[in-house]
């Protein structure tokens, strides 16, 4: 077997077959909702995979997509924000990910998501979202064709929709800490 990891051809088939598979991406779909079918479609998915890493299983599947799904996100959020501004044409924000046409099938299905929203809750979501796509550097998008499946777990990030209150010193402690400086400067002054 070639070394596959860094092909572009193998991650357009991988791209392709996900693409013909709606149960796991398109979720207004009857499909989408049908556990079991979504299932076989991962189960499709890991075993083109594990063309490339024998060891892979459906989480590790869902990783690599996760991946490259944000790895879109990232990339057409910039090309939007640059249409919006209204840059020349030759101005306009070109993907820096190779595989961003291959995913064009999912631009309504992202534009829909990452919609401009009218309430705070919306607002937080898409912010800790943007954080988490920015978060993605340069590096991993190289970085995960090579990756294993003996990756760390990826931890849910929980998101608060109460707004954050600054901690204040309450004002004994403010008046303890003036006291003891106080009392400081006294004693340096007596000797």
């Amino acid at each position: 077997m070639t070394n596959k990891l860094n092909n572009e051809e193998f991650w357009r088939e991988f791209i392709h077959l996900y693409r013909s598979l709606p149960a796991t991406w398109k979720i207004k779909s009857e499909m989408y909702k049908d556990k079991m079918l979504k299932h076989d479609c991962y189960v499709k998915l890991t075993n083109k995979l594990k063309e490339i890493d024998p060891t892979a299983d459906i989480n590790t599947t869902k990783k690599k997509i996760n991946i490259l799904r944000s790895n879109y996100r990232r990339e057409l959020k910039k090309v939007l924000a640059s249409e919006k501004s209204g840059a020349d044409i030759d101005d306009i924000y070109l993907p820096s990910v190779w595989y961003f046409d291959e995913f064009k099938f999912l631009r309504d299905h992202e534009i829909q998501i990452t919609g401009k929203s009218t309430t705070d809750e919306d607002e937080t979501f898409l912010n800790t979202s943007m954080q988490q796509s920015q978060n993605i550097t340069s590096e991993n998008t190289k970085d995960i064709f090579a990756t294993s499946s003996a990756e760390t777990p990826v931890t849910p990030v929980s998101i608060s929709h109460e707004p954050l209150k600054k901690k204040k010193r309450k004002n004994s402690e403010k008046q303890k800490m003036n006291d003891l400086l106080e009392l400081a400067c006294n004693r340096l002054k007596q000797s």
